[in-house]
């Protein structure tokens, strides 16, 4: 019966070893590349923007129904969109409530350019800026208090 115990732990080891590929000692990034990341993010939007151009976040036509009652009445609205890389919260907004203005930031330049030159941008309804608000004053290209809504979609600080 001992020899049974001791087989039966041998391929629970032996099971075990072949579930665990890689070490599990460490979870975290290591501080040389978060701060490699954190420094050169922008480079890296751009690169990212290069390579996929307007191609990879589907457009969030979601939005509209999530947020209708806020566009509504004559007032026009006054939107702030965070990192708004290629526009995808903000041309589907506007094709639906031709009354709000958006002011379109992100810290890439190639996604304002996107911006830009999409086929729905005005400058009636889109201001659309580089600005990395870790580092930058928005206050120099948005007045303050002027904004009734602002958007953050997949925008975050680590």
């Amino acid at each position: 019966m001992a020899s049974n115990d001791k087989q039966d732990n041998v391929e629970q080891q032996q099971q075990l070893q072949k579930i665990q590929i890689y070490s599990t000692t460490t979870t975290e990034v290591s501080p040389f590349w978060k701060e490699k990341y954190e420094r050169e993010a922008k480079k890296y939007w751009d690169r990212f923007y290069r390579q996929h151009q307007d191609k990879f976040f589907k457009d969030r036509h979601y939005l509209d129904k999530e947020w209708g009652p806020y566009f509504s009445g004559d007032d026009r609205k006054v939107l702030l969109e965070v990192g708004c890389g290629a526009g995808n919260t903000i041309f589907p907004l506007i094709s639906t409530n031709p009354n709000i203005f958006v002011h379109a930031c992100d810290f890439s330049p190639r996604a304002i350019d996107l911006v830009k030159r999409h086929k729905d941008f005005t400058e009636n309804h889109v201001s659309a800026f580089v600005c990395d608000l870790t580092m930058d004053d928005l206050s120099k290209q948005i007045s303050p208090t002027s904004v009734d809504i602002v958007t953050m979609v997949f925008a975050y600080e680590l």
